[in-house]
């Protein structure tokens, strides 16, 4: 299932490299990945300590991440702005911010 899953995401971040867009396929599949392992490894630990039944903890990261790759894919495939680097910047000027003042509210 993660084969399958990976697959249909790559299929994203592939029709945005034939774009140019060689940095957003890169840094997209390193984020992919390392969120998928880290909900493995949570899972994992979930079901040593009898949080959840073990059949669960083994489909959990699949089922969150299953949902991210058809989004992405369906935006890829109809050329969605979500994609464009002008979005994600916009995007990123509105979340930096706030963190920031998440940052300052924590200290005080």
């Amino acid at each position: 299932m993660a084969c399958f899953i990976f697959f249909v995401h790559r299929r994203t971040y592939g029709r945005n490299y034939t774009k140019g867009w060689i940095w957003l396929s890169t840094f997209g599949v390193c984020v992919f990945f390392v969120s998928y392992i880290m909900l493995t490894i949570l899972f994992k630990k979930m079901m040593e300590g009898h949080a959840i039944s073990p059949e669960l903890g083994a489909w959990l990261p699949c089922l969150v991440i299953l949902p991210i790759g058809v989004f992405l894919t369906y935006k890829a495939m109809n050329d969605a702005k979500i994609m464009q680097p002008e979005v994600l910047n916009r995007i990123a000027k509105k979340v930096i911010p706030f963190l920031r003042s998440l940052r300052g509210s924590v200290g005080t």
